[in-house]
């Protein structure tokens, strides 16, 4: 038998002890049924299974490419770490410096990560040390696509702006696949390079060769910080208009006690002038 919404209650009481109260009323019943349903089968059937999962209906689009980069970056890491002064006797310092520079990155896509997560709706996540400093103004897809939504009739109304870009600001992080793809591939090649120059001892590889590396890995960390926290301060911008709009609307209903303290006491001239 399927599951129904009414069978994951659960309910199993003796009916009868509750009466005439157990029953909805004529009236009751007609005022229900003037509520049309806004329940699709689909709908009803995920309710009644009570199974739901975000998963099911919304993914991170640059989940896959983000794992990629982690991990050809934690092969470089790994095999920098591995002997280093005896995998490299001329340049060990300098593989040193690569598996620092690889473990930040690693650091950068977490965070990456988990901002996209929030961004795609799989998530609130504020485990990042910058998020905890500043909780309040780290983006998720509710707040931002609900303050967005709010700024697109605001600037509509008021500046004829006909776009979603007071939307979509928050969410560059989940457009730059294209780019990660380009980078991971790049890094997944310094590996390869890097192995390449092992002889199942030690490497050959030159100093110039590894601060390349280097450098490649602190461009992805540059380009993934870089977006991420586009996003951020585009939230706080969206948050920032959206409470100077909450602010100066209130003057629009002024109340005639708050009327006479402004115009009497405690307003300026330009407020004075302009209510």
């Amino acid at each position: 038998m399927a599951n129904t919404i009414f069978g994951r209650l659960n309910f199993s009481y003796d009916t009868s002890k509750f009466g005439s109260g157990f029953y909805v009323s004529q009236n009751a019943s007609n005022t229900l049924n003037t509520f049309p349903s806004d329940v699709q089968n689909w709908q009803k059937q995920e309710i009644a299974n009570g199974t739901i999962s975000i998963s099911n209906y919304f993914k991170n689009p640059v989940a896959t490419i983000s794992n990629g980069i982690s991990a050809n970056t934690t092969l470089i890491k790994n095999f920098c770490l591995n002997n280093t002064l005896i995998t490299f006797p001329s340049n060990f310092a300098e593989a040193r410096n690569l598996a620092n520079t690889a473990n930040n990155l690693l650091i950068q896509i977490l965070d990456f990560k988990l901002h996209t997560d929030n961004m795609s709706r799989l998530g609130t996540s504020t485990s990042n040390t910058e998020a905890v400093v500043d909780t309040a103004n780290i983006p998720n897809y509710d707040i931002a696509m609900s303050q967005g939504q709010e700024l697109v009739r605001l600037l509509y109304q008021t500046e004829s702006v006909q776009n979603t870009s007071p939307i979509l600001g928050c969410f560059t992080s989940l457009f730059i696949n294209t780019e990660l793809t380009s980078n991971n591939s790049i890094v997944s090649n310094d590996y390869i390079l890097l192995t390449n120059s092992y002889n199942g001892s030690t490497s050959n590889i030159s100093n110039s060769a590894m601060i390349t590396i280097r450098n490649h890995l602190e461009t992805v960390n540059t380009l993934m910080y870089t977006q991420r926290t586009v996003d951020w301060d585009f939230f706080k911008k969206q948050k920032q208009i959206l409470d100077d709009y909450y602010f100066v609307s209130r003057f629009n209903s002024v109340g005639n006690t708050e009327s006479y303290l402004i115009k009497n006491y405690i307003g300026t001239d330009f407020l004075k002038n302009n209510l």
